[in-house]
């Protein structure tokens, strides 16, 4: 009948297991257990030694006796020491002292014994080691985050507002406001324009790039009789003129900057000038740098007439081509539909009418071969026209051909010819026609 082991080591105390050779913590071999006197007799009838009273000493710790090494390797563990209240620690009972401790001998509640060798020191490392929840590490970046924004902000604000900057919304409010009308209309690139009335302010809130020191602002309108589509652009064409200083360039415009063929829109063009400026010393340009150009005093009493178109009747009549040409007027403007003419010109648009009086159709071809006008001692060509290349049998009276041949001429011409150039080498076909420039 196999012997059955002690529940303790006889040496150390330490809770013995099935089929186990060797005490885990002494040493002590399964043979010497059940050789001791009375072990196997209490065994067999059931009476449980008691437990050491005295602490023996391991036979490994013994003088002259070398460290018992165990058949099998140690378990590995992750130690890891963590500080605590020392009043909240609990010390687990000695191996030797489970017998008397109730909660050690519960199945599962094994007390540990250390592996031999010196003893583990704990070492405090100031803070707790364990880490600290995700949510609260991402709280903690999200508040770092927007400190930096809102200061970031408020610094970009205050430079903003140190160079005039202006939001929308944000920052002064509207200071008063002065209104002058004006009701003045000239005509650039074939639009009426009217400049309906100047403001004057501190600022303007409703102007993105509004200074807080002085605005002036321009009320237009504009209608396009011209018969096509047109368009416009104020960030280039509008200058504000002031007296012993450069051209100031518009700050803001709000503009619709198109119109079809009868169309009428408003704009405002903004500048920045000291406390609004003084409308007696300034002047509103229209017209680029290498366009002719528009100026208009904003006080309101200059007279704008020299800037509109100029008519004058001519009834002038020659022959060519076996056709009876007739000029029947002339007009001189600084535009055309969709065309402003270049700085220091104008253009002079003449009024013809053509009569067939042959027997047969009459083809003269394009108007840009034999139309030319001369100005001084420079001969200028065609720039635009919209007579007919042919005249068929009957284009007479109430039924003759009629259209408009346009030039660029010099301003403040007060004469030129129209030349019809021969069509025909080794004949004298030319005919000319001089005429006055109103």
């Amino acid at each position: 009948m196999a012997q059955a082991l002690p529940r303790f080591c006889p040496r150390c105390g330490t809770p013995t297991r099935v089929n186990m050779r060797l005490c885990a913590t002494c040493g002590l071999p399964a043979e010497a257990m059940l050789s001791r006197p009375g072990e196997q007799q209490n065994h067999e009838f059931g009476v449980m030694p008691e437990a050491a009273q005295v602490v023996p000493t391991p036979q490994h710790m013994q003088p002259n006796n070398p460290p018992y090494a165990s058949p099998m390797p140690p378990p590995q563990q992750n130690f890891q020491s963590s500080w605590s209240d020392p009043g909240d620690t609990q010390v687990s009972p000695a191996p030797w002292q489970a017998q008397n401790n109730p909660a050690a001998q519960q199945p599962g509640n094994i007390p540990h014994s250390p592996p031999p060798g010196p003893p583990v020191q704990a070492q405090w490392t100031g803070q707790p080691s364990s880490p600290q929840p995700k949510s609260r590490r991402r709280i903690g970046v999200i508040m770092v985050l927007l400190i930096v924004l809102l200061v970031l902000g408020g610094g970009g604000y205050v430079a903003f507002s140190f160079l005039n900057g202006h939001v929308p919304g944000l920052g002064n409010a509207q200071t008063p406001i002065k209104t002058t009308d004006l009701n003045a209309t000239i005509n650039y690139a074939g639009m009426d324009i009217t400049l309906l009335s100047v403001q004057q302010a501190q600022n303007f809130t409703d102007d993105p790039q509004t200074v807080n020191n002085g605005m002036l602002r321009l009320k237009l309108q504009e209608l396009n009789k011209s018969g096509k589509a047109l368009g416009w652009n104020y960030n280039t064409i509008a200058r504000l003129l002031v007296p012993g200083g450069p051209a100031l360039v518009p700050v803001y415009v709000k503009s619709q900057g198109n119109a079809t063929a009868g169309a009428t829109s408003t704009s405002i063009v903004d500048f920045a000038i000291a406390n609004g400026g003084d409308l007696n010393k300034l002047t509103f340009q229209l017209g680029a740098a290498n366009e002719a150009q528009i100026p208009i005093p904003l006080a309101g009493k200059a007279d704008l007439s020299k800037y509109l178109p100029r008519t004058s009747e001519q009834k002038k009549t020659v022959t060519y081509f076996g056709l009876d040409w007739t000029l029947v007027s002339s007009t001189v403007s600084l535009n055309i539909p969709g065309q402003q003419a270049s700085n220091g010109m104008q253009y002079l648009m003449l009024s013809l009418k053509v009569e067939n009086t042959l027997s047969q159709d009459v083809i003269t071809g394009s108007p840009f071969d034999y139309l030319r006008v001369k100005v001084g001692n420079k001969t200028l060509a065609l720039v635009d026209t919209n007579l007919p290349v042919s005249f068929a049998i009957g284009d007479k009276g109430n039924k003759a051909k009629a259209g408009t041949a346009t030039f660029l001429i010099p301003q403040n011409s007060n004469g030129a010819t129209l030349l019809l150039l021969s069509q025909d080498p080794g004949k004298d076909g030319q005919a000319t026609v001089d005429f006055q420039i109103g």
